[in-house]
């Protein structure tokens, strides 16, 4: 991911990646179908500040739950 601040590390996890669609996939192929969704929640969540311990984004199942639930979610 790039931002004003430069290239950030984003890690999609494994759970997330297998939610994000059906059936469930975890391969890069997934991966980049989906990378505008991932983008977008990663983004969301670097402007509101939301990193794990490591000081990376970190876009899990719990948050494609939330997408999948938005009423603006976008594919």
């Amino acid at each position: 991911m790039s931002s004003g601040a430069g290239d950030q590390v984003v890690v999609v996890t494994h759970d997330a990646l297998a939610a994000i669609a059906d059936p469930p996939r975890v391969d890069e192929f997934r991966l980049q179908e989906y990378i505008e969704t991932f983008s977008r929640i990663a983004s969301e969540k670097f402007d509101g500040g939301l990193f794990d311990s490591t000081g990376h984004v970190c876009v899990t199942v719990g948050d494609i739950r939330k997408w999948r639930t938005s009423p603006t979610r976008v594919h």
